[in-house]
């Protein structure tokens, strides 16, 4: 008996694929504008109080204009008195989110019910996605919903024929 699909998997085909799981990722496709944030390497002074020059910690005092007036004397709600508040590195990046369970890869060792979504994207992101901290899914609902995550594991390597694309689950924080 001679096989069916013989002959269906060309080399066209695998490209076509790869062209079309590549639309499907373009920033105007099926993607979401996703915020990656990177660990907190940097420290920024505190919008909110006033710097006490002998102490060199927060003075106890509200700044005016800054973002939660406080009493004089009482630990500023922002810095919670140290005067320095980590700030965020961060940018965006467009990604096809997957919130369908049913439509999850398979990781071993990780409860699909665990997931709360897996992103996938181009290759060329590995770098970004390997080093951020935490991720906010589709900035676009923010003021609505904010879904901030984690990752669950390392981005794994998909394609057809090819490792062209790369997908990664997701906690919720």
């Amino acid at each position: 008996m001679s096989n069916p699909f013989s002959g269906i998997i060309t080399s066209e085909f695998l490209t076509t694929f790869d062209n079309m799981i590549s639309a499907v990722l373009e920033q105007s496709a099926l993607t979401r504008e996703c915020k990656l944030i990177y660990s907190n390497t940097k420290m920024s002074e505190c919008p909110n109080c006033i710097y006490d020059v002998a102490t060199k910690k927060s003075s106890g005092r509200y700044k005016g204009g800054g973002p939660r007036p406080f009493d004089n004397g009482q630990i500023c709600p922002v810095c919670l008195g140290y005067y320095s508040i980590p700030s965020e590195n961060y940018e965006t990046l467009y990604l096809a989110c997957i919130f369908d369970s049913k439509k999850f890869v398979q990781y071993p060792g990780i409860q699909t019910s665990d997931i709360k979504v897996q992103t996938m994207s181009s290759i060329n992101t590995l770098a970004k996605l390997k080093k951020v901290k935490e991720i906010i899914i589709d900035v676009g609902v923010q003021p609505y919903i904010t879904l901030r995550c984690q990752k669950m594991a390392e981005p794994e390597l998909m394609g057809l024929g090819s490792s062209a694309f790369i997908i990664i689950p997701w906690k919720k924080v």
